[in-house]
């Protein structure tokens, strides 16, 4: 989903014993808005997908 966008460094999945982990890493706060906003405009629902078995857990990491 974010894979290819721009500023977007690395994109990945990973899997656990109960849940799929996406791990995405941009180049700036500024692409990271610049690509949500390309996502959400393309209707993607980032909450939710029918089939998975619950909502999305959406944690938003920041090196400090």
């Amino acid at each position: 989903m974010f894979r290819g966008a721009p500023g977007c460094l690395s994109a990945e999945c990973r899997l656990s014993d109960d849940a799929v982990i996406s791990i995405v890493q941009w180049e700036s706060e500024e692409a990271w808005a610049a690509s949500l906003v390309a996502v959400q405009a393309a209707e993607v629902d980032l909450a939710y997908d029918e089939r998975e078995a619950r909502p999305r857990e959406i944690v938003r990491v920041v090196a400090g």
